[in-house]
């Protein structure tokens, strides 16, 4: 790294009003996201769309694969709006919701490359969840100690109630997401945090976002423990501690060492929420519905209370029932702008998540790749980062 660019990065770890306020509004659309505006709109879409429109106003030029991206999203979304035209509003408000989620993936993380942004994402985005970790921790604590259960956000205008709330706590152990709905969310806002800690061996701030991480009891965010071990150490400590890893996780998954909640050692067995999320989908997607048209078939089965239960569809399997096979088209420069060092993040977020259209995908993989390039760019860096 030049002497220049070294003046820069550290010039542009100073960030303007604007910037903030942008990385703020972005941020905050996960936990946002489940109170409404309208029917078919949350708080967390308005900051999204705030968020867009200060990206698409002040950044002048946008990366060409972002570019090509958001292009080939317009084109195979009129292919399939012209398909569910016989389904409006249902059919085409899904496509519309989606496209909106999918285009702005790619302007916003053309947008925030700049450093301008970056920066302002990284202090305001690691704050947040370092209190948002703090909160968990703390709730389950009042919970173990007092017995006493509250929760952070219940509003009438939420869209769905906390599970919290909805837990039969006796059968189903306490379960907290903290300042989100469910403990999946925390997981999936919190990962990026936990992977960049691990990266840079601020093991503090790991070991409290994994402290809470376990807290929460979600299978995803063990998934998201493991992902983060993989940037702790260098390829030949991977080698060296690997027998010593599955060893240990091998007297954990059989119950020799129970520390896991029962519920991820059914995930863990291919039962409970893997189940609903990959195995189901899958089958009702890629072998009993057609996955070259879209289907709105397959996509009643959302609106079923029965079906649903037993069927959730994930990013991957919710995009091709929408567009069709044309779907892999944009996932392909997700992928590619996205680089590979978050290539197994996304392949979890893409099969165990559905989380493309709703803020928590688009939040937690820009994210990711803002704080692996400020990593990759830090004229002080310590250590490279691992190929997982």
């Amino acid at each position: 790294m030049s002497v220049v660019q070294v003046v820069k990065f550290v010039q542009h770890q100073k960030n303007g009003f604007a910037a903030n306020l942008c990385a703020l509004l972005f941020l905050l659309s996960p936990v946002l996201s489940n109170m409404a505006i309208f029917e078919k709109l949350s708080f967390g879409d308005f900051t999204i769309i705030a968020t867009l429109i200060v990206c698409v106003l002040s950044t002048r030029k946008f990366d060409f694969n972002c570019f090509l991206g958001g292009v080939s999203l317009v084109v195979i979304s009129l292919v399939a709006v012209f398909q569910y035209l016989n389904y409006y509003p249902e059919g085409v408000m899904v496509v519309v919701r989606m496209s909106f989620y999918m285009i702005s993936f790619f302007i916003i993380l053309s947008s925030f490359k700049s450093m301008k942004y970056s920066f302002a994402v990284k202090n305001i985005y690691l704050f947040m969840v370092l209190i948002s970790s703090v909160l968990l921790i703390f709730q389950v604590f009042v919970y173990n100690v007092f017995d006493a259960v509250f929760v952070y956000i219940d509003t009438p205008i939420d869209i769905q109630p906390n599970s919290v709330l909805g837990l039969d706590i006796a059968t189903q152990g306490f379960r907290s997401g903290g300042l989100f709905k469910e403990p999946s969310y925390f997981a999936i806002f919190v990962a990026p945090a936990m992977i960049y800690a691990a990266s840079v061996r601020r093991s503090f701030l790991w070991l409290v976002i994994c402290c809470a991480t376990m807290l929460s009891t979600s299978a995803l965010g063990f998934v998201f423990i493991m992902l983060s071990l993989t940037r702790f150490f260098n390829v030949r400590y991977l080698l060296f501690f690997s027998p010593i890893v599955i060893f240990c996780v091998g007297l954990v998954v059989s119950g020799i060492v129970p520390i896991l909640p029962d519920r991820v050692i059914q995930t863990m067995n291919g039962e409970g929420s893997l189940s609903i999320r990959v195995i189901e989908p899958f089958l009702r997607v890629f072998v009993d519905g057609d996955m070259f048209l879209p289907n709105y078939s397959v996509l009643q089965d959302l609106a079923d209370p029965d079906i649903a239960a037993g069927i959730w569809f994930n990013s991957i399997s919710y995009a091709v029932v929408v567009f069709g096979v044309l779907a892999f088209i944009p996932i392909y420069f997700i992928f590619a702008v996205s680089g590979l060092n978050q290539f197994a993040f996304i392949c979890v977020m893409l099969i165990a998540v559905n989380g493309l259209t709703n803020p928590f995908f688009l939040v937690s993989v820009v994210v990711l790749k803002v704080l692996d390039d400020i990593i990759k760019f830090s004229p002080d860096r310590r250590r490279k980062i691992v190929f997982f």
